[in-house]
């Protein structure tokens, strides 16, 4: 268990490490490239949150994961990250807001070695300005009998993908 929070809590401090050292590359997709996806489709044109976006996530300025979500109008919301299945890639969670001010909750689990070790939790307050939103994100890591492990902060924003 403690090897799985060990692994998660490197990869975002070595994301946010090695994306600061000179000529390192953090494999991103770009939120233009992310607004052209399935360009042939025709494009369906949403109210506030519901709808898929490509969120990045930054920790002291340096991108550590990027996300796609799916907003549902009923409230509840999906997250698939840029990080191996293993490592606890999806969650899920619910969601509500007052005009532009989104908040969010969502649990998801961790492993180690394929076997389930743990959860995590984040809370992600955010403000919608059309197609794109900003905001703060706090990441807490768990073991199974609820012991908090780690606790990341950080920066998210969105881009809404077109289909």
């Amino acid at each position: 268990m403690k090897r799985a929070i060990l692994l998660i809590s490197a990869a975002v401090l070595t994301a946010v490490a090695g994306s600061a050292q000179a000529g390192a590359k953090t494999h991103l997709i770009s939120p233009r490239a992310a607004l052209g996806l399935h360009s042939s489709a025709v494009p369906q044109r949403k109210q506030g949150m519901v709808g898929t976006w490509l969120a990045t996530y930054t920790i002291n300025g340096n991108p550590v994961a990027q996300t796609f979500a799916q907003w549902s109008k009923g409230g509840t919301t999906l997250q698939q990250n840029n990080m191996a299945p293993g490592e606890g890639n999806f969650i899920e969670g619910n969601w509500g807001g007052n005009g532009s001010a989104i908040t969010s909750s969502y649990i998801g689990w961790g492993y180690d070695n394929d076997e389930v070790s743990g959860y995590f939790t984040k809370v992600e307050q955010v403000t919608l300005n059309g197609d794109s939103y900003s905001g703060t994100f706090e990441l807490k890591i768990y073991d199974l009998d609820g012991n908090l492990l780690a606790d990341h902060s950080g920066d998210v924003s969105g881009t809404r993908v077109s289909f």
